[in-house]
């Protein structure tokens, strides 16, 4: 989630008694916060592992201040307020529908990012129920409401599959903003996008580089489904931008070797030629995807390793780790770069891609968790839930963030333990 605002909500005492008192307990310490709090040590201690608790609102709860607060731009209960929404009474049709319709507005184009964040969780929780008010923005005359319904399917993903002819309709249109609208709505598909293929695969062709990155980033998780895609991608790759060149490379190592293209020494030379970091990160993540298939590329991508001021030191590290097998560079190297301010984004991506198999950084995620910043803060907890039972021992740590000054760290935490014991009770079973 991107964070060009952030919104501290501290935890009040809550035996005051004044009107505004009141708000502070309904959105200063929120329904999702006093839950946490309450049951903090339940999370860590129960056996068999226990998942943490359905929050949900008392029945004389305000919800229409609750509305009020979220609408507020600018507020410092908005984001609390926000994320409160998804928790409104599931047999309150027209309160579901008003909680909804706030929360589109704030998925439209050009709002506060960390506030349409929020509103993207509270509405993947409501899940079908917001389906109907959905459609009803996609086939609305204002294009900025059927980009804020692109925006609302992403964040539903599965859920929202219903949409795939709309969002094809839009792939065909040829206009750069239905199409970059519908191939970001298409993003949250993952592989079952594969569906919008023949019409996702023209759109590399575009004049527009954003749509080229945005047709790369849905074609990703495709792999070598995607091999029709090819040739526009090398087209790419020798013509387009350093944003484009490098997210071709991705897929092109996605798709992996193929009879028409000896792509590893396309990408190395690339590799050599760029003078833009984003874009050797991103060949780098192509070569990782050919693996073993990119032997030949060993010597050039070491020869990365020793230029940290370049940023591309943990990405060509993971490129060889994929490549030889060999994690020792691996674990040295983003470990190191977890703790460096200038890298830490670099490679908590890294620590994405690896899922489980980051496991040997469990010790360097955890001191992440008391970062000073809280974007930071937030990435350490999501990389821990993604280890699932193997970072049970980090429970205790994951445990004090459900106390963070940050709203959506505390968030983060409380999804985090959630997988982490999930997976474990799934071990457990017979």
């Amino acid at each position: 989630m991107s964070r060009t605002r952030r919104l501290n909500i501290p935890l009040f005492i809550t035996t005051l008694v004044t009107t505004a008192t009141v708000l502070v307990q309904n959105f200063g310490r929120s329904v999702v916060e006093a839950a946490i709090v309450q049951n903090a040590t339940n999370i860590e201690t129960a056996e068999p592992a226990e998942e943490p608790p359905e929050v949900q609102a008392p029945e004389d709860k305000p919800w229409p201040v609750v509305l009020e607060a979220a609408r507020l731009d600018g507020h410092w209960f908005q984001l609390a307020a926000t994320l409160q929404l998804a928790k409104v009474p599931a047999d309150d049709e027209a309160l579901v529908d008003q909680a909804i319709e706030v929360l589109l507005d704030h998925l439209r184009p050009g709002g506060d990012e960390t506030i349409e964040g929020a509103a993207a969780i509270a509405i993947k929780e409501l899940g079908a129920a917001s389906l109907p008010l959905i459609r009803a923005r996609l086939e609305d005359d204002d294009w900025l409401n059927v980009a804020t319904a692109c925006n609302a399917i992403k964040a539903l993903g599965h859920a929202a599959i219903e949409f795939m002819p709309e969002l094809i309709g839009f792939l065909e249109t040829q206009e750069a903003p239905q199409q970059r609208a519908s191939l970001y709505a298409l993003q949250g598909f993952g592989a079952d996008a594969i569906e919008a293929i023949d019409s996702v695969i023209p759109c590399l062709a575009s004049s527009d580089f954003n749509v080229q990155c945005m047709a790369c980033r849905v074609l990703e998780p495709m792999g070598p489904d995607a091999i029709e895609a090819e040739k526009l991608l090398l087209e790419i790759l020798a013509t387009g931008n350093p944003s484009s060149r490098g997210w071709s490379a991705i897929v092109l190592g996605a798709i992996g070797p193929t009879d028409s293209a000896d792509i590893v020494p396309l990408l190395v030379g690339k590799l050599q030629e760029s003078r833009a970091f984003v874009e050797k990160q991103r060949i780098l993540i192509g070569l990782a995807y050919l693996g073993r298939d990119a032997q030949r590329a060993v010597e050039p991508i070491e020869a990365y390793l020793d230029q940290r001021k370049h940023r591309v030191e943990t990405h060509a590290a993971y490129a060889l780790y994929r490549i030889t097998g060999k994690q020792s560079y691996l674990t040295e190297l983003v470990a190191d770069a977890l703790s460096d301010r200038n890298q830490q984004h670099d490679a908590f991506e890294i620590v994405r891609r690896l899922e489980t198999e980051a496991l040997p950084l469990k010790d360097a995620i955890v001191e992440q968790l008391s970062a000073n910043g809280e974007d930071v803060r937030e990435l350490a907890v999501l990389a821990l839930g993604r280890l699932g039972s193997s970072a049970r021992d980090t429970i205790p740590d994951l445990k004090k963030r459900l106390l963070d000054s940050d709203t959506l760290v505390r968030l983060a935490a409380v999804d985090a333990i959630k997988a982490i014991k999930l997976e474990e009770n799934d071990s457990r079973t017979p």
